[in-house]
């Protein structure tokens, strides 16, 4: 699927990096408590449609509750644990999540969900 470059949007998003454990309280003992860890934030140009339609619905399935699809590049590595910022502030909560990705043989279809 080729895009035009000026229907693409900038969007930000951060990657899921794994868990780490918190390590000590303030008296110095072990909590037990684990933070999720995340990347940098990354930027990356891509077109997001403008909500989800009928033509789109068969490509996620039916049952998949989700408000836009991203295409994005294959070399794009936002996943289902990624938290994305599509028409908010990096320095705001992220406004967007992941709810699945679709890979072809020329893009990525990523389906996401406003944070309500």
């Amino acid at each position: 699927m080729q895009l035009l470059n000026r229907n693409k949007k900038t969007i930000s998003y951060k990657t899921y990096t794994g868990t780490m454990t918190l390590t000590t309280d303030s008296g110095g003992y072990y909590t037990g408590e684990r933070t999720e860890s995340y990347s940098d934030v990354k930027t990356l140009k891509a077109y997001i449609t403008a909500n989800k339609g009928t033509a789109d619905e068969d490509m996620f399935g039916t049952t998949l509750d989700y408000d836009n699809i991203i295409f994005a590049p294959l070399t794009c590595d936002i996943d289902e644990y990624s938290l994305l910022w599509v028409s908010a502030s990096v320095t705001s909560p992220n406004d967007y999540v992941v709810k699945r990705v679709a890979t072809s043989l020329n893009h990525k279809a990523i389906a996401i969900k406003k944070v309500r």
